[in-house]
């Protein structure tokens, strides 16, 4: 549809309104508004001043509300932040013109002057006014399936399309004032859109199209938490569909799931801590052997699920566990082991002398980095040396450009790919996790690995998968 179809002569005249304000705010209709708002003489300095000190990236702050007029167009202007909270004020003094010292503020605002909210006249509208589209108020995209007689063709749908040009200006217009203000949006568009599928079209087959069918302007916080809560309600409603449908999708019951992991738990329970994915790991294993199809990652889910929407069906073997279910949102599903962040007390000693690199204590930090020669393990004893080796973890993985949770993932991947019957693991590992990261962007090589490697086994020995942590059983008599 072109400019031309939407301008024809029996178009109704609000649509021709609203498509003509908005090509002209394009082309700066609204400059003299925007001309006051970021004039800086009307800034409070002093107090920016104070909040600059306090928060290097503090911006003035401002409000944004749309309203529609009786006359059914749109309004939208800016007020100092703070300004739909204040309340007025008769008292006070001062000059009339400036609306800021009329009022009484919950919290100073940013600006010391403020002029606007005129009543509009034939020569021009209020000064805070950023954007005026007449008409708007008028459109109406519902679906119609018969245009009568004398009803313009396809109106709803011109609608619809300019509902949701005057939408990506509101929307635009607030981008552009977040480069210079702190902006807070009152008021917001609510769409209601269905599925349509393009009839006859062989370019784009079977994608349908979101077609706008209702609207409104409402309050943004109340939208946004209504939002909140719809998304809340669809994920818990597809979390109990996936909780109720296990046995379809994985091949066993959950009863199946339930006691093949209480005999993974008791047949790793020596009186030590267990990890939990040793556990999911050993109870998926043993479930594909009677033919189900469920992995590690799938495991792990199927926990949190239970433990989130069914927890009095846990055996108390696996409700004294540590929860499986990760803090700060869920792991996504999939067969490679997120390992745990969680630091073990133990004292660890490398695998083999070939993969040691160890971590010399010094008396102070320096910026140069630590020697990575032979110093042992059991030297972590003290408080001091700890915060030496997290100290040299930190400045080694700015140093080559990663994270400690992206080296751990790599070399998670590179010890469960490595080929059997290879003469050096360690460091086939090394540059196999090495190249991975090298292709994330990262700057490391396989003595780079190799060193942080040893780091994190000084610094957080409980992150590394299981083959590749240190024991004191493997650490040579002469060490």
């Amino acid at each position: 549809m072109k400019v031309s179809d939407i301008e024809r002569y029996d178009r109704a005249p609000h649509t021709k309104m609203v498509l003509s304000d908005l090509l002209a705010w394009l082309d700066g209709h609204s400059d003299a508004a925007m001309g006051q708002l970021l004039n800086w003489w009307h800034l409070d300095l002093a107090r920016m001043i104070e909040r600059v000190k306090a928060d290097r990236k503090a911006k003035p702050r401002i409000e944004i509300s749309a309203t529609l007029t009786k006359m059914n167009n749109l309004s939208v202007c800016w007020h100092p932040g703070g300004w739909h909270d204040s309340v007025m004020d008769w008292r006070r003094g001062g000059d009339h013109r400036n609306l800021i010292e009329g009022r009484r503020w919950p919290e100073p605002p940013d600006f010391s002057w403020f002029m606007g909210d005129e009543e509009p006249t034939f020569q021009g509208r209020a000064t805070n006014e950023l954007l005026y589209v007449r008409g708007v108020g008028s459109l109406d995209p519902k679906p119609r399936e018969h245009y009568g007689a004398y009803a313009t063709f396809n109106h709803d749908v011109v609608d619809s399309i300019l509902l949701c040009a005057v939408r990506c200006a509101y929307e635009r217009l607030v981008r552009q004032l977040e480069e210079n203000f702190e902006v807070t949006v009152l008021d917001a568009f609510e769409f209601v859109t269905r599925e349509e599928r393009k009839e006859n079209d062989s370019r784009e087959p079977g994608w349908p199209i979101q077609r706008v069918v209702d609207w409104s302007l409402e309050d943004a916080e109340q939208l946004r938490a209504r939002h909140e809560r719809a998304e809340q309600e669809e994920r818990e409603r597809k979390e109990r569909h996936e909780l109720e449908t296990i046995e379809p999708t994985y091949g066993c019951s959950m009863e199946a799931i339930l006691d093949a992991l209480v005999r993974a738990c008791s047949s790793r329970s020596r009186g030590s801590p267990v990890s939990q994915e040793n556990i999911n790991r050993d109870a998926s294993k043993a479930l594909r052997a009677n033919g189900a199809k469920i992995d590690a990652g799938e495991m792990r889910r199927v926990r949190q699920l239970i433990e989130r929407y069914r927890p009095e069906i846990l055996p108390a073997v696996l409700q004294e566990q540590p929860s499986s279910a990760p803090k700060g949102g869920d792991r996504p599903v999939s067969n490679v082991v997120v390992l745990a962040l969680a630091r073990s007390d133990e004292s660890r000693a490398p695998r083999d002398r070939a993969a040691r690199l160890a971590v010399e204590p010094k008396a102070t930090h320096s910026a140069e980095p630590v020697d990575v020669a032979a110093v042992s393990t059991e030297t972590r004893d003290t408080v001091e040396q700890d915060a030496q080796w997290a100290q040299e973890l930190k400045r080694a993985l700015e140093s080559f450009g990663c994270t400690v949770e992206a080296v751990i993932e790599a070399l998670t991947r590179a010890y469960s790919r490595q080929p059997p019957g290879i003469g050096r693991p360690d460091e086939h590992v090394h540059s196999e996790a090495a190249r991975e990261l090298r292709s994330q962007g990262a700057r490391v090589d396989k003595e780079g690995m190799r060193r942080l490697r040893r780091l994190i086994e000084l610094c957080k020995p409980g992150m590394l998968p299981e083959g590749l942590r240190p024991t004191t059983e493997q650490q040579s008599p002469g060490e």
